[in-house]
């Protein structure tokens, strides 16, 4: 669901930016690369913990980016795709936080 999402999602976000003539990154940022960075170093459930922490926190990043652009944005192709983004963001970051939820009582010997 998630890459599937992202791909369409990204898709979209680049045809906008070529419309625009906005360049976008072609590397993740310092953040991200040390986010990457630290997830390599890890395995098991430090992982799974690390990377759920890593996403909810990006999530809850573009939610803000994606309300800010609603609220204060002009151009109608940048507030349609980040109305369109929102739902779905909202959705990921519900499945990454049931996700967490589950991993935390699955370490604790509770059923989720």
């Amino acid at each position: 669901m998630f890459v599937v999402d992202h791909r369409k999602l990204d898709a979209e976000l680049r045809a906008v930016a070529k419309k625009l003539g906005v360049r976008l990154p072609s590397q993740p940022n310092r953040q991200q690369r040390a986010t990457a960075a630290k997830l390599e170093r890890l395995s098991g459930r430090a992982f799974d913990k690390a990377w759920l922490d890593a996403q909810i926190i990006a999530h809850r990043q573009a939610m803000a980016a994606g309300a800010k652009e609603i609220a204060h944005w002009t151009n109608p192709d940048v507030v349609r795709l980040a109305k369109k983004s929102a739902p779905v963001i909202k959705h990921h970051l519900r499945e990454l936080l049931r996700a967490k939820a589950r991993s935390v009582s699955a370490k604790h010997g509770k059923a989720a």
